[in-house]
C-alpha cells in the first residue's frame, strides 16, 4: 500500500465510487468528497498529497476550490488533477490558468487518470527537490532508527515508511542535530527555503503528516517531539 493519499472530488455518487475503487486498487490510500465545501475542509484537516477534483460541484465548484486552496500556504503547492465533462479548449485552458496541475475530461479513462497521477508525483518530487536545500547522501542511524537519503525513507527493525521529499527533509533536519531544538520558524525556512512564503502552521501541518507515517514504526509516535513554546527536536 502506498503511503500517498489522493482526495477524490465528484458530485455523482457512482463515478466517485468507481473512482474511489480503482484509485485503491492501485495502491493509494483514498478520501472522498461530494462537495466543494466538504472537499476543502478535508484538504484542510487531511492534507492529502494529490486531489482530483470535478468542476461541476452542487455548491462551490471546482474553479473556486481550486483557487481556495493555492491561496493557502498549506495548500498552494497540493497536485490538482481537475476532471469534468467540460472539454471545451477554453474550458481547459481556464481551468489550468486558475491553478489546476492537470486536467482530463469525462468519461475518465481509468488507466490515463493513474498514469497522470503516477506523472504529478514525480514532478511534485522533482520540484521539491529542486527548489529545496540540498540534502545531503549521508545515512543517519539513531535509536534503532535508519533514515536513509537515497530512499527518502526511515525504518526500525522490519518496518519501513516512505516519505515524500519534504517530510524527509523535515525529519534528515531534525535528526541530524538531534541535541538541537527548531523553533518554527527556523524550520519554515531551513525545509522551504528563504524565498517560499509559508506561515508557521505549515510546518505543524506538516509535522503532523510525519508524524502520522513514522506511527507505523516501532516507537515512531516518539520520534519528533514538541518542545514548548519554542517548536521541534528529535527524541
Amino acid at each position: 500500500m502506498s503511503n500517498e493519499c489522493i482526495l477524490i472530488v465528484d458530485d455523482d455518487p457512482s463515478t466517485l465510487k468507481m473512482l474511489t475503487a480503482s484509485v485503491q486498487k492501485a495502491g493509494y490510500r483514498v478520501l472522498a468528497s461530494e462537495t466543494g465545501e466538504e472537499a476543502l475542509k478535508v484538504a484542510q484537516a487531511e492534507s492529502p498529497d494529490l486531489m482530483v477534483l470535478d468542476l461541476v460541484l452542487p455548491d462551490t465548484g471546482g474553479l473556486e476550490v481550486c483557487r481556495a486552496l493555492r491561496d493557502e500556504p498549506e495548500t498552494a503547492n497540493l497536485p490538482i488533477i481537475m476532471v469534468t465533462a467540460l472539454g471545451e479548449q477554453s474550458d481547459k485552458i481556464y481551468g489550468l490558468e486558475v491553478g489546476a496541475d492537470d486536467y482530463m475530461v469525462k468519461p475518465v479513462d481509468v488507466p490515463e487518470l493513474l498514469a497522470r497521477i503516477r506523472a504529478l508525483f514525480r514532478r511534485q518530487q522533482r520540484k521539491i527537490e529542486m527548489e529545496g536545500s540540498e540534502i545531503r547522501t549521508t545515512n543517519l542511524e539513531l535509536d534503532d532508527f535508519l533514515i536513509q537519503p537515497e530512499r527518502l525513507s526511515v525504518s526500525k527493525d522490519d518496518a519501513s515508511v516512505q516519505l515524500t521529499a519534504l517530510e524527509f527533509k523535515l525529519l534528515y533536519q531534525l535528526a541530524s542535530h538531534a541535541e538541537d531544538s527548531f523553533s518554527r520558524s527556523d524550520l519554515q525556512e531551513l525545509v522551504w527555503g528563504k524565498d517560499q512564503k509559508n506561515t508557521e502552521r505549515a510546518v505543524d501541518v506538516l509535522v503532523n503528516r510525519l508524524r502520522g507515517k513514522l506511527e507505523t514504526l516501532p516507537g515512531g509516535n516518539a520520534i519528533v517531539k514538541t518542545v514548548r513554546g519554542l517548536g521541534y527536536r528529535f527524541k
